[in-house]
């Protein structure tokens, strides 16, 4: 009989193990934002990411301070170099009537204050994360430009490819010019190397 109860007990952990672990696996699919309000998410990072955070500067040095998602606007900066590369980019959209209002790109490890609820919807696959942010790539758009540094922020091919494509459209000349200075600022060998061909004409 003490058999049987063990192994329910065994049986029952195995349950809260997996069911922990699968909180942090990578979500794969479409990434869906129900409801107004801010929505966070995580993905791979491209490497070597820098700390982006939220600064306070006392002279020359600068302090990490938690960043204000309601009231600030866009991106902030990238202080610490690599000492604290996660390996993750977390993503911040603020949602009004299925509509994003504002996207921020910050390191997980940031503090942040809102308001309002975050609904968080963990860690996602990179390429689900950019499919996402691609839609709202668009011409005399305000979000444009955090767009493409979220998505120039991510690991794997795909934001290569993303930003690629918007300098080789024709569509709107400041966005092209928006994504050479993030493929740049991703400090990619790829990035550079197809920089370099259009600066020689190959």
């Amino acid at each position: 009989m003490n058999w049987i109860i063990r192994m329910r007990g065994l049986a029952a952990f195995a349950l809260m193990v997996v069911a922990f672990l699968g909180n942090e696996s990578i979500a794969s699919g479409q990434l869906n934002l129900i409801g107004d309000g801010w929505h966070t998410w995580r993905a791979p990072a491209v490497e070597q990411a820098a700390d982006l955070c939220c600064f306070r500067w006392t002279g020359a040095v600068a302090r990490k301070r938690t960043c204000d998602l309601d009231r600030s606007r866009g991106n902030y900066d990238a202080i610490d170099g690599y000492s604290n590369y996660s390996g993750e980019v977390q993503i911040y959209a603020l949602m009004q009537s299925g509509i994003p209002k504002k996207v921020t790109v910050l390191s997980p490890q940031c503090s942040v204050s809102t308001d309002t609820k975050i609904n968080d919807h963990g860690l996602l696959d990179q390429d689900v994360s950019i499919s996402w942010l691609r839609q709202y790539i668009k011409p005399h758009s305000r979000i444009s430009s955090d767009v493409l540094h979220a998505i120039s922020a991510h690991g794997g091919d795909s934001s290569l490819k993303v930003l690629v494509a918007v300098v080789e459209s024709n569509n709107d000349d400041s966005l092209r010019a928006e994504a050479i200075f993030w493929l740049v600022q991703s400090d990619s060998d790829a990035a550079f190397e197809y920089i370099g061909r259009l600066l020689t004409g190959t």
